[in-house]
């Protein structure tokens, strides 16, 4: 009997999926076409494999895995943006902020990918590969992990850090401080940066450098590293490889904005998770979720995201306005897909600069990326000379965040908490169903049951 890693051909390449739970591999003997551990790990071309099986695991829960589907639905129930239209009452507890701690999907998701990437980390260490080659592979790794362990910590605050596959190890890690787990983020973000290359410049595909960059810039916005936010962010700006599309092409596979993608799965019937669950499944059909008033209200006239990133049903006499910035529902089995899951895109890095340079007190360069996004939405520009406080145009800036990224990737709900605007948001728009421990979501029971030092957030049995 051996531990092995399961392949399976996806998408025209050889894909790793490690089936893999907390505890260990699935062992049983191995098929014909299927591949130990150490031979894995012996040549580039099934460290490769393996490494793209990471992006898979991403999006192999339908329409409710953790980076598919989920990162942008609970967040805009939780948050101002999306409401809950359908007569299942199974995402009230997101939109009431009434979660249970059996709630597991954004907890578990993540840990099987981290866990998958522990497992990479350590096997590369032994590999008898080049270490040039090895590097360039640990560092998109190690990216992969610092992006789950982003939303994990932004969703739950203090969280598990665990940073091997042992799980002698893994099945008894208290929680990490918020600001330990920051600490490793930046670790692994600044180690993929250094080893990182040119590998993968050619592709949106993969994370290369300016992937790196887009999602270290965010990173330091968050944390108040304004000047290297601006740093990062000017990086993929500067770098000549991304455009900003007319409106209508910015979610499209061959998008010119696209700096990061995950392709979804060619053996389902619908393409990226987000237009499935948005978009109705007919002109006449209510939509399932659909935008509130106080978004829709928030977009000036005039605005071409109004009329290229919305639709509308009518039902019943009710007028039901949803997300359409992806808009193919449903797709053929095998056929190519005319969108992909768009992970960080060029917009981002001017309002991440724009904020930047309005907290150092550079109002003119703030205004000049702020009127980048606002002539692609047709908007009339600001004028980058105006007496205005840092105030009243980092408001400006959240603002172009609010309608830049509605029902995307969680970007409101995220930053309504990091700009500390949460609680006086959603009190206003849902009374006393908001409590200030609402902010971050349950542990899941079953994860407390099974692990005596781990503990549940204030406010969740």
């Amino acid at each position: 009997m051996k531990k092995i890693f399961y392949f399976f051909k996806f998408v025209s390449v050889v894909s790793f999926i490690a089936f893999v739970s907390c505890e260990k591999f699935i062992e049983i003997d191995n098929p014909i076409d299927q591949l130990t551990t150490d031979e894995v790990f012996s040549d580039s071309s099934t460290v490769e494999s393996a490494i793209l099986g990471l992006y898979v695991q991403q999006i192999t829960s339908g329409t409710s895995g953790f980076l598919n589907g989920s990162v942008t639905l609970y967040p805009g129930l939780s948050s101002d943006e999306i409401y809950n239209t359908s007569a299942s009452a199974s995402f009230d507890p997101f939109l009431n902020n009434d979660l249970s701690s059996t709630t597991t999907l954004s907890w578990t998701n993540p840990y099987n990918i981290i866990y998958s990437c522990n497992i990479i980390l350590e096997k590369l260490e032994s590999s008898p590969l080049s270490s040039s080659y090895k590097e360039r592979a640990r560092a998109e790794v190690l990216f992969i992990r610092a992006l789950n362990y982003f939303y994990l910590v932004n969703f739950y605050g203090a969280v598990p850090l665990s940073l091997t596959s042992d799980y002698r190890v893994t099945s008894t890690l208290a929680r990490s401080s918020e600001q330990e787990v920051y600490n490793q983020i930046i670790a692994d973000l600044r180690a993929a940066q250094n080893n990182i290359g040119s590998t993968n410049e050619s592709t949106t595909l993969r994370v290369n450098k300016w992937g790196i960059s887009a999602l270290l810039a965010r990173f330091y916005l968050y944390t108040k590293q304004y000047e290297l936010a601006k740093i990062e962010a000017t990086k993929v700006i500067s770098s000549g490889n991304y455009l900003l599309p007319d409106l209508s092409n910015v979610f499209l596979s061959s998008s010119k904005e696209a700096i990061l993608q995950f392709v979804p799965p060619n053996t389902q019937i619908f393409g990226v998770a987000d237009a499935y669950r948005f978009i109705p499944s007919s002109a006449t059909a209510r939509p399932n979720f659909a935008l509130t008033e106080s978004l829709i209200n928030s977009l000036e006239s005039g605005d071409g995201r109004k009329s290229k990133w919305l639709n509308q049903n009518t039902v019943a006499g009710k007028v039901y306005i949803y997300p359409y910035k992806y808009k193919t529902r449903s797709v053929v089995v095998g056929a190519a897909k005319p969108e992909f899951n768009i992970v960080l895109r060029l917009a981002e890095m001017y309002l991440i600069r724009a904020e930047a340079s309005a907290n150092l007190g550079n109002n003119s360069d703030a205004i000049s990326d702020l009127n980048v996004i606002r002539k692609r939405a047709l908007l009339s520009e600001l004028d980058k000379n105006q007496s205005i406080s840092k105030e009243d145009l980092i408001t400006i800036i959240n603002h172009e965040n609010r309608i830049e990224f509605f029902a995307e990737w969680g970007h409101r709900w995220l930053d309504l908490k990091r700009t500390g605007q949460v609680d006086l948001v959603l009190t206003n728009l849902k009374g006393d169903k908001w409590q200030k421990t609402d902010a971050v979501y349950p542990v899941p029971l079953s994860d407390i049951r099974q692990n005596p030092n781990l503990t549940q957030n204030e406010g969740y049995n």
